[in-house]
């Protein structure tokens, strides 16, 4: 039986090689009826005319957090970090609430300004002795416990500890709730890394930045988070996002994935997760990863349609691409 009834017609069909992705978007697209997103080489004012129109509502509830941790000596990646989600608050008018998620055995991290939410319990070492050993926080640890006192009709927003926050962060993403959208991905933009010597320059405000593949700012209302199949991924290494996103892709009714908006930025590119010696870190990520894709495609029709719809137009990596042509063959269509 066919996952996608006489959707295949008779067109011939390519052997199969995982290492096809699709082409690049060259015009912001709903790739599902679910899921719109931008096309790198278009303003986010290009995907105005595809989206609905806003609602007349107050603004949303956002619950920020934040997964802090004691930093080497002399590293101010998480003091700009702060102090970018504290001028963005300041400059929205809605009610937003900073929290900090740490590990219970670590010192208090919790900024002025933030609350402190449960504590990590675990890491990822309590799961598999991966060498060298890091001892680094579980993602969906660290979703279970920003979410934990959440009004179900108010939104999260969980970005990495480097990601700062352009001061109009809130409010954008607030215009963009009120077009009804029930989940946002924000790529971040790289600025030069010599502008972190002094964040509050107004050579930072002057900076456009690059764009950055990359998935670290997610926006999500917060019931959503109730039916997110979880995985043991660890965050600070590669791929640790990929669950996160795949769940959002398969639950949100409407989604939008922002690939070229000035709303987050990152000082320079360093890629330090892309390191051979943490090359057991990237295969225990990548495993999580391949676990949720196969959980969300088998759980239903719905969830299968909208993950593989996303897989057809935009990038997954291989080892995704083989279990959707493993579970699906030809009806994957990719």
């Amino acid at each position: 039986m066919r996952l996608f009834p006489g959707r295949l017609g008779r067109r011939r069909q390519r052997p199969f090689n995982p290492d096809r992705q699709p082409e690049p978007l060259r015009r912001s697209r709903w790739v599902s009826p679910s899921l719109l997103v931008q096309a790198v080489p278009e303003q986010l004012s290009a995907l105005l005319a595809l989206m609905p129109p806003p609602a007349s509502a107050p603004p949303p509830r956002i619950t920020h957090f934040v997964n802090l941790y004691p930093p080497p000596e002399g590293d101010m990646t998480q003091a700009h970090t702060i102090a970018s989600m504290r001028r963005a608050a300041a400059a929205h008018d809605g009610p937003v609430r900073l929290l900090c998620i740490q590990h219970r055995d670590d010192p208090d991290q919790t900024p002025e300004g933030f609350a402190r939410g449960p504590d990590l319990s675990r890491n990822v070492l309590d799961i598999a002795p991966l060498v060298p050993p890091r001892p680094l926080p579980l993602l969906f640890d660290i979703l279970e416990s920003g979410a934990a006192d959440a009004a179900d009709d108010g939104f999260l927003v969980f970005t990495n500890a480097d990601i700062c926050l352009q001061p109009h962060f809130y409010t954008a993403v607030s215009a963009l709730l009120a077009r009804g959208f029930e989940a946002l991905v924000i790529n971040r933009r790289t600025v030069g890394a010599a502008l972190a010597e002094d964040p509050a320059a107004p050579l930072l405000a002057a900076e456009t930045g690059d764009v950055h593949p990359g998935f670290d700012c997610f926006v999500f209302r917060a019931r959503l988070a109730r039916n997110f199949l979880r995985n043991d991924a660890c965050i600070g290494m590669r791929a640790v996002s990929l669950g996160l996103l795949y769940n959002l892709i398969a639950h949100a009714p409407r989604m939008a994935i922002l690939t070229n908006a000035t709303l987050t930025y990152h000082f320079g590119d360093d890629a330090r997760w892309d390191d051979s010696r943490f090359a057991a870190y990237t295969r225990h990520n990548q495993a999580a990863a391949l676990q949720t894709a196969r959980a969300l495609l088998l759980a239903g029709s719905r969830e299968a349609e909208r993950l593989m719809a996303y897989c057809r137009h935009c990038y997954a990596p291989p080892y995704v691409r083989t279990l959707l042509h493993e579970l699906f063959g030809a009806q994957a269509r990719l």
